[in-house]
């Protein structure tokens, strides 16, 4: 199940643009950037393995599209972009979470659990009355028709 609480959220919320801004600042490290470079066009390229080589080729993809390149007003609206892209993201997740903690569906059709485990319909089954169920979004009811 997902963590979730109000005290949970208001602390993602407020620590939430310090870690954008201290990821944005690795993304836009020059001197790494330069020494993933300097090590990929450098002697002890041959020397490493491939998995090594996916991770530096990884890290040079990932600053050049994190704004490496970017100066003065340019990575200033970028890193802007990057925080309130961040923000939306928060929102739309806990939306997700609130619809889905919301959503229930009164099932009175015995065929659509068929097949059902018992285990499922047991834990999904609040209360169980001439056949009806009611089951809400949990990945459990994910096989009813």
């Amino acid at each position: 199940a997902v963590k979730d609480s109000e005290d949970l959220r208001a602390a993602v919320e407020e620590i939430q643009p310090l870690q954008v801004a201290v990821g944005l600042k690795f993304a836009q490290s020059k001197p790494l950037y330069d020494a993933f470079c300097a090590l990929r066009n450098g002697p002890l390229w041959s020397r490493l393995s491939e998995s090594q080589r996916r991770i530096v080729t990884g890290e040079i993809r990932d600053a050049e599209l994190g704004g490496v390149a970017l100066e003065g007003k340019e990575k200033e609206k970028f890193n802007a972009i990057q925080q309130e892209l961040s923000k939306l993201s928060t929102t739309f997740t806990n939306n997700l979470l609130d619809s889905t903690k919301a959503f229930v569906r009164l099932v009175t059709d015995a065929a659509e659990v068929d097949g059902m485990p018992g285990s499922a319909l047991a834990l999904g089954a609040q209360q169980v009355i001439e056949e009806l169920w009611l089951v809400d979004a949990d990945p459990k009811f994910l096989s009813l028709r």
